[in-house]
Parts: C-alpha cells; structure tokens; sequence
C-alpha cells in the first residue's frame, strides 16, 4: 500500500511538472504501471487490462478536434508505447535469465516448460528439459545448477516463488548444491564431497566437538558425579559412560519439570554401583513455583563403596 501512494505521489509531482499534453500523461500513466508491475508482478492481468481500457479512451478523445498531424503523431506514440509496456508486462524475465544461464553452460537447446502453480501468490514450476547429458560434465552442471539457485532465490525479492526441475528424456536430475551430489532418478551418479560446504561444515563441528569433548574431560574428568553437575558432564567423569539410561514415562510429552532420566553404572573392581538422578526442573523454594532448567542437571545420587550404601541428594 506504501508503495502505490509513493507512485501516485510521483505520477502526480511528474504530471504538474511535464504533464501539460495528455499524451505525456499517458506516457507517465504506462511507466506507474511499469512500476506496479515490478513490485506486484502478480497483478500483470489486471495491469494489461486497463492498458488496454485506457488506450481506448485516450485515442477515442483525440480522434476530436485535432489536426491531422498531431492525430497521427500521437496515436503512433501512444500505440509504441503501449505496444512496448504490453511487451514488458507480458515477458517471462524468470526464463528468459534461465534461458541466459544455460546458453553460457551450452545447453542453448534445452527446452523450459513453464507451468503456474498458484497464479494469485506467483508460485510456478519451470522444467529445464535437457536433450543428451550423458557425457555431461558433472562439476560444471552442479556450478550451472547453482547459478540457477541462486537466480531462483533472488526472484523472491519481486515476489516471485518458483521450483526448477531438471529432466532428460524420462530421466529426472536432482542436485545437492551443498554436499556437492548429483542424483539420476534418485539414485546417485556423482559425488564430489570432499570439496563441498557440508564437509566444511563436518571439519569444523569435528573440531568444535574434540574441543568440548577436551573442555569437558579437564573439567569433569577427575570427579565422580555430584549434586547439580551438568548432565552431559555424566560420561566424562572417573566412572565413563554409562551401563544403561532410563527415561521417565512419556518423556517428550511431559513438561520439563515433570521428567527425569536415571544413570546406572554397574560395579566394577574400580568401584560400586552407581545410580545418578537428572532433572529437567523442580520448585523453586524462593520464587515459590516450578521452574525448567536450561539443561538437565543432577539431583539425586546412590552408590556403593567399601563402606556399604550411600544416598546423597
């Protein structure tokens, strides 16, 4: 709605500055709906329709009263113009960049099938048909597959949603951008891994991982599980990971001050057994109502030691 007042604001500071002719205010009335349609392509309908409505009205009024000369003259300007914002508001500029990118790969032949999936919301599908892509070039088609990506998105800032498949006969192509993967009718036919974003990605969650994983062992290593202790400090202390886990009843459907885990280590020469409570809230006496930890913390421990039973809590 900001966008059509500004129009009209501009249409109208434009029409007392130059519009003293009614054709240049026709020729101002086809650039506001250039403009329209480049912020709302999806009124193109509407916008052909009153080009058209308007022509008729402004040609219907010249015809009267007006030399000869100035009739012709106007009317072959009024219909160049209209000819030519027709011209625009009725290009595919999506396909037409599609077509561009895949001239500069070589595929200069593929075919682009064009088919509206929501005319109102702009949402539509465009299946790039290939002729022959057996001897493709994998790592040039994903490069090309990316250019298309990354022309796809820039659409959604004119409101454009589209989807792009990518066909060869009866073969259906799919291209993993990220892992760098190529899929022939779901099955995969190249894959280029190494060099993709998400090993990147895997390299540095390894090492953010082993970092946490030596944070945790220098913090935790030498304790035996404690009252409060972080939960996911529990296998790094003296007693390792542990034998079993137990979850309470329908955990993920309970509150998080409800459930609770338990930890179970088995006796060994080194130690006893060890059961070790973890809790995901619980009342808090100060600000007299439940609470949700922000990660799950130990509450209640039992172990057995040469001395016999022990229950800390």
């Amino acid at each position: 709605m900001l966008w059509l007042i500004l129009i009209i604001f501009l249409w109208l500071l434009l029409d007392n500055l130059f519009g003293d002719t009614v054709a240049i205010r026709i020729v101002l009335s086809l650039l506001a709906v250039v403009l329209v349609y480049l912020i709302s392509p999806h009124l193109k309908g509407l916008l052909i329709i009153l080009v058209v409505l308007g022509i008729g009205l402004v040609i219907k009024k010249f015809v009267k009263n007006k030399p000869v000369t100035i009739k012709v003259m106007t009317f072959i300007g009024v219909v160049l113009c209209t000819t030519g914002t027709i011209l625009f508001l009725t290009l595919d500029f999506q396909k037409m960049e599609l077509q561009k990118i895949l001239k500069s790969y070589g595929h200069e032949n593929a075919v682009i099938v064009k088919s509206l999936i929501n005319d109102r919301k702009n949402m539509r599908d465009y299946e790039i048909l290939f002729e022959e892509l057996n001897n493709v070039d994998y790592d040039m088609l994903l490069q090309m597959a990316g250019e298309i990506e990354e022309a796809r998105q820039s659409w959604q800032e004119h409101n454009v949603f589209a989807n792009i498949w990518y066909y060869c006969g009866e073969d259906k192509y799919n291209f993993n951008l990220k892992d760098r993967k190529v899929d022939k009718n779901y099955r995969e036919v190249y894959n280029d891994y190494l060099n993709s974003e998400s090993y990147l990605e895997d390299i540095e969650l390894d090492r953010k991982l082993a970092e946490e994983e030596r944070e945790m062992d220098s913090l935790y290593g030498d304790k035996y599980p404690e009252i409060g202790m972080p939960e996911a400090a529990l296998e790094y202390t003296k007693l390792g990971p542990p034998n079993r886990i137990e979850r309470s009843r329908d955990f993920y459907s309970k509150r998080p001050s409800v459930r609770f885990t338990v930890y179970y280590w088995d006796e060994t020469p080194e130690h006893g057994q060890w059961s070790v409570y973890v809790s995901y809230g619980g009342w808090d006496s100060n600000l007299k109502k439940m609470i949700t930890y922000l990660e799950g913390k130990v509450t209640s421990i039992t172990y057995f030691d040469e001395d016999g039973y022990h229950e800390v809590s």
